[in-house]
């Protein structure tokens, strides 16, 4: 119920009124089933915000909201999940097995005041979760610890323990060189500090090396031997030389998340994606002709600039499931997506997931370098990268049969409300996208159409306007 709950809160946060009719739709769901969760939600936000709360209200059957998913500093949805997780003894111990590297029995039985054999059974209820990350609970004799693999025990300890929490914590320790870490804004500062604590606790592990595909290793080593991010004189404890490319890599994964791996701040710049786009590399190379048929296969053009970082952010996508085993950013991705500015569009990603296994990929890796969530990691990077790509422009074609003035009018009143680079206008109503017309056309029969009367009653301006906003948005998917 409580998941229920979360994820209408996802969705009402994305908009600022919603109709439950409409709400219901979009979640395949009854009204009363909608409107009984959404009433369960409003109980539950004025528990622990009081009945005054305004971030969620229902009148009238419209559900009103006011969360503000970028600015608000504690934003409800955490804040809801930690009081659920409050709640969970499920949380609890495995919060006990993130925090500490293993745990006797008998304290734990303490601490949680349960039963030894009620902890066994949360364990088995537990790994199949954890089996997504490819880590275990373990239980010999009367010690319990969380197991995996290394880096993919520090990466879900930072996601567990920082992301979910909302702990201030210290953002002035880090150990990225002080030259990445002064170009970083607060948020990725923050993420920078949160896996620099988490690297401490595991120390000691990282001292034997990573297990990894060789030829996956060589390239990672490669990357950050020309572009380190890591200064190894601030780290407390020594690693072997063989872990240090991929504390790099792990940096790498945590700042430049799926929002902002494009983003200007020294990290995918110069040295590494020069690297990444020159290499020959199997990975490099797939990367390359996937973005290439993807781009005819969607009519997806980018700008010349840009590529060669979109480019790289496949590679860093593949190259995450190489090192863990699985696509683990792409996982925690889907379970908090409502700390992002943009939802994937569940059709269009299917559609990119067929498209990529299509294309054959495991025939295009060695069998090292092959894992089962690849195409997984590839279509969440393709789908990503089209926010990026070049919007297309909305072809427009006016015909007023009535009056010549009224057809010139219109099309001075779109170029002063419209964005020049979202629409041209076009004389031919077989390509055009949009049709504007006062009498009834043929043509309009299967093409988006705007029939008007009266030009000059100024609702005329606003439906013109919304209709081509409507119809560029579609073009153009902007429902990411």
């Amino acid at each position: 119920m409580e998941q229920k709950k979360l994820h209408i809160l996802t969705q009402v946060s994305q908009v600022e009124t919603i109709s439950l009719v409409q709400f219901s739709d979009d979640l395949n769901l009854s009204r009363p089933t909608v409107e009984r969760q959404v009433l369960s939600l409003i109980d539950d936000l004025n528990h622990l915000y009081g009945e005054d709360q305004s971030f969620i209200k229902i009148s009238d059957g419209v559900i009103f909201s006011t969360i503000d998913i970028h600015t608000t500093k504690h934003n409800p949805t955490r804040v809801l999940i930690n009081s659920y997780l409050g709640s969970s003894s499920h949380y609890h111990l495995l919060d006990k097995l993130v925090q500490e590297k293993s745990q006797t029995t008998e304290l734990l039985v303490k601490e949680l005041e349960t039963s030894l054999p009620y902890i066994k059974k949360m364990i088995t209820e537990l790994n199949k979760q954890l089996n997504e990350f490819q880590l275990n609970i373990t239980l010999k004799g009367n010690l319990i610890k969380l197991d995996g693999p290394i880096l993919n025990r520090i990466m879900f300890t930072y996601l567990f323990h920082f992301i979910m929490s909302d702990t201030e914590h210290d953002m002035t320790q880090s150990f990225l060189t002080d030259q990445v870490f002064n170009d970083l804004d607060a948020t990725n500062k923050y993420r920078a500090s949160a896996l620099s604590k988490t690297i401490e606790l595991f120390t000691d592990d990282l001292q034997r090396d990573i297990n990894c595909p060789p030829t996956t290793a060589e390239l990672i080593t490669e990357l950050f031997k020309a572009h380190p991010l890591v200064d190894t004189i601030k780290l407390k404890k020594a690693v072997s030389e063989n872990c240090v490319p991929f504390l790099n890599f792990l940096f790498i994964q945590v700042i430049n998340n799926d929002s902002n791996f494009l983003s200007n701040n020294g990290l995918l710049t110069n040295n590494l994606t020069d690297h990444i786009t020159t290499s020959q590399h199997e990975v490099v190379l797939l990367s390359s002709e996937l973005l290439q048929r993807f781009g005819q296969a969607y009519t997806v053009t980018w700008n010349k600039d840009i590529l060669p970082f979109i480019e790289t952010g496949i590679v860093l996508h593949i190259l995450t499931v190489q090192v863990h085993g699985l696509n683990i950013i792409s996982r925690f991705f889907r379970s908090i997506k409502f700390q992002y500015g943009y939802r994937v569009d569940s059709e269009f990603s299917k559609s990119v997931l067929t498209f990529v296994k299509t294309q054959q990929v495991e025939s295009k890796l060695t069998p090292e370098t092959y894992f089962p969530d690849i195409p997984k990691a590839i279509m969440l990077a393709l789908v990503l990268t089209y926010q990026f790509r070049t919007l297309l422009p909305v072809s427009i074609a006016v015909s007023i049969s009535t009056n010549n003035m009224a057809e010139s009018l219109i099309r001075k009143k779109i170029s002063q409300f419209i964005n020049p680079d979202a629409y041209q206008f076009s004389t031919n109503h077989e390509t055009a996208d949009l049709i504007i017309a006062d009498h009834f056309l043929s043509s309009l029969m299967d093409k988006e159409s705007l029939i008007i009367s009266d030009i000059t009653n100024h609702n005329v301006w606003s439906d013109i306007t919304s209709k081509i906003s409507y119809v560029y948005s579609k073009k153009n998917k902007l429902t990411l």
